[in-house]
């Protein structure tokens, strides 16, 4: 009995018995390795406010893009009155983007992340404003150019991803792309919301 409880009292502390011979135990806290030790960088305040807006222009240009293959077809069969090239827009999206994937990294290389950026929210803009134009003048030929062009731009808007990863240190990159697909994901309530504003207004202002 009194060995017993001397045993008892032996593991309460910390000490275990094994044939003999004492063994010390792991301690319940021991000191952290380098890789525990190195706290990880902070986001500088400018950072943080130029990852909201990255993030907010982000989500605005997955508006646009994700219409591109339902609103695209939608107003390729109302200009053609067929089918036929109901796919059309959705191709010549992933064609321009292609097209200006170099040229676009040549621009960013030589004058800065900033210009290519700008530039390809200006040039989505531009094809957005064409493709509204080749509706109310019912001129597919203009509609093409304007897809094609309103995709050179979103290829342009795509190096926001990279632009994001630049201003985050390497340890916290993938944070910063997670915040910026969260601008996307966001971004995809926004179609809905755009296509029932787009259809009140037709409607109060009588356009079809």
């Amino acid at each position: 009995m009194v060995g017993f409880a001397s045993e008892t009292f032996e593991s309460f502390l910390g000490w275990r018995t094994l044939r003999g011979m004492a063994v010390t135990p792991t301690p319940l806290t021991s000191k952290a390795g380098p890789a525990q030790q190195t706290a990880r960088d902070p986001i500088p305040g400018v950072v943080r406010c130029n990852m909201a807006l990255i993030a907010v222009t982000q989500a605005l240009v997955g508006v646009g893009t994700q219409l591109t293959p339902s609103l695209g077809a939608v107003m390729a069969i109302r200009l053609l009155g067929s089918n036929t090239f109901a796919g059309l827009a959705t191709s010549l999206l992933g064609l321009s983007r292609m097209v200006v994937s170099y040229p676009i990294g040549a621009v960013t290389d030589r004058y800065g992340r900033k210009a290519g950026l700008v530039g390809g929210l200006l040039v989505a803009m531009v094809g957005a404003a064409l493709a509204g134009l080749a509706m109310v003048t019912a001129s597919f030929a203009l509609f093409v150019v304007a897809i094609f062009v309103f995709g050179s731009g979103v290829g342009g808007v795509q190096q926001l991803r990279v632009a994001a990863t630049d201003m985050f240190p390497p340890d916290r990159r993938a944070e910063g792309v997670g915040i910026l697909q969260t601008g996307s994901l966001i971004g995809t309530f926004g179609g809905p919301v755009l296509i029932a504003v787009a259809s009140a207004l037709g409607q109060a202002w009588d356009f079809d």
